[in-house]
């Protein structure tokens, strides 16, 4: 009987080095400097096979830009060079805002921008007039709404 006894006190002595004992509250702090360590990398690709649409998003996405705009044409289909070069012709051409990087999905049916500003209302007229545009900037993607025109524009269309 003294012996089962013994073998429970020792057991019990061990079981408590094993967990860790008085360093648990030090395991937590450091699970939580992990977990703010980790909130500042770059987003880490899925590990499910990648849609080409994907592939593009990730890489563009990685460059932690401020707007990221996904391009469709509405029909579906492929890029054409003349879509190519509406694209060129109506992005932001001022000095210092221009788009930082595109990249074009391997199936050819999108195209995926990333910035650090916001189109311009005129840039964005010209670009939903011929495709599909969603904003990836967070989240998983919500229609583009056109932003609001400024007092100051108003009045420049209305004094010409």
């Amino acid at each position: 009987m003294k012996t089962i006894f013994y073998l429970c006190i020792l057991g019990a002595v061990l079981f408590s080095f094993g967990c860790g004992g008085n360093n648990s509250a030090t395991s937590a702090d450091d699970n939580l400097v992990v977990a703010k360590t980790n909130a500042n990398l770059k987003p880490e690709p899925p590990r499910n096979p990648q849609t080409p649409f994907e592939n593009a998003l990730f890489s563009v996405r990685v460059g932690d830009f401020e707007q990221v705009l996904v391009f469709r044409r509405r029909d579906g289909s492929i890029f054409t060079s003349q879509d190519k070069q509406f694209l060129r012709n109506n992005q932001p051409s001022e000095q210092g805002r221009e788009v930082n990087r595109w990249r074009q999905c391997e199936d050819e049916k999108c195209f995926v921008a990333g910035t650090n500003f916001k189109f311009t209302r005129a840039n964005l007229v010209a670009l939903l007039s011929r495709f599909d545009v969603k904003d990836y900037s967070k989240g998983d993607g919500v229609e583009v709404i056109l932003p609001e025109e400024s007092p100051v524009s108003k009045n420049e269309n209305t004094n010409k």
